[in-house]
């Protein structure tokens, strides 16, 4: 990379906002395959580092040394896979360290992640992100002129998916179903404040991927690149040039767990909850998220709907203490006590 600070200030950072098993991670394979556009892992560290680096300009190399272990302590997922090494970061940071203001301290932080890929070319870096749906106030203050494209799959689908890979800790609908409610509702601070977003379909991007990523690059004001839509085998690939790098297990475990990424862009998955779903657990699920429903233009039946129970309202409670009320109330814990936290769970 031989970017003055001047330029790598000036490129965007936009954001893919949506919950597990949406087809995110295919996604951002997808817009990592053009070479104007560098589409991170999920690390929000944006958020988190603010409060302590937002006012700082001037740094010394101690001061970097230091920033770049509490990025590797904050990680929340393998930076091994996704990310280059500490001293790469650090090297990357210290010609700036005379005016490291936070705006370029998060874009350089950006620019090393998906190591083997050129950064020279970059128009736009794009976070697919699962956590910032819940700190969007937060987030639009620190990015004013971050654009927005919320991905969004049938809740229906989407709770038989996460139930199938185990994921947020039940497998009960009606809790999953409330956690797809919880986050995607936070689309209307993105519509009350005029914020600059897009609603993509997993069902449109599956069926018509090509069409679809044309107007995801227009929106995001980047020229379409055609090899963009060409992601079989790719991921194998990129696991292929990284495997020195990360442990076998964990090799082992993304073979599993995003088999789907093997495959590339295919629409069988659409529609899968109309042979698994039972009526009932449909009819409760279109309850609690109808709204929703209209607002993303999703067919629901309009037959009575079923009533909940004091089960349904145990679960959705846990739903919002999950994700809702735990985010919210994490954010506020001071950033020592965070750091502290990760290094005892590492």
């Amino acid at each position: 990379m031989n970017l003055t600070a001047q330029l790598i200030e000036t490129i965007p950072i936009h954001f893919i906002l949506c919950t597990e098993r949406t087809g995110s991670s295919l996604l951002s394979l997808s817009l990592n395959l053009s070479p104007h556009i560098l589409s991170s892992s999920e690390e929000p560290f944006v958020i988190y580092f603010y409060k302590k680096y937002k006012d700082k300009k001037i740094w010394t190399s101690e001061e970097i040394i230091n920033y770049v272990e509490e990025f590797w302590w904050m990680s929340e997922k393998n930076l091994d896979l996704f990310y280059s090494s500490k001293k790469t970061l650090i090297d990357a940071l210290e010609p700036f360290k005379a005016n490291l203001n936070y705006q370029l301290l998060i874009r350089i932080t950006y620019f090393q992640f998906i190591e083997p890929k050129s950064k020279d070319s970059i128009k736009c870096i794009i976070d697919k992100q699962i956590k910032f749906f819940f700190y969007l106030p937060l987030l639009c203050q620190i990015l004013p002129d971050a654009k927005f494209c919320v991905l969004v799959r049938d809740v229906r689908d989407n709770v038989i998916s996460k139930s199938n890979h185990q994921l947020n800790s039940s497998g009960n609908p009606i809790y999953l179903s409330a956690l797809w409610n919880f986050t995607y509702s936070n689309v209307y601070y993105l519509k009350l404040s005029k914020r600059e977003y897009m609603v993509l379909k997993y069902e449109d991007f599956a069926a018509q991927p090509e069409i679809e990523l044309n107007k995801i690059c227009d929106f995001f004001e980047v020229p379409y690149y055609k090899g963009i839509i060409e992601t079989e085998g790719k991921y194998q690939q990129f696991l292929e040039l990284r495997k020195e790098k990360v442990d076998p297990e964990h090799i082992k475990y993304l073979g599993t767990f995003q088999k789907s990424l093997y495959k590339g862009i295919t629409s069988k998955k659409i529609g899968v909850y109309k042979n698994s779903l039972p009526k009932k657990t449909e009819s409760k699920i279109i309850k609690i998220n109808k709204e929703l429903f209209d607002l993303f233009g999703y067919k629901i039946d309009k037959k009575e709907e079923e009533k909940l129970n004091i089960t349904d309202y145990w679960q959705i409670f846990k739903a919002y203490m999950y994700r809702p009320f735990l985010l919210k109330l994490y954010y506020y814990v001071p950033f020592s006590l965070k750091l502290t936290i990760k290094k005892l769970r590492k």
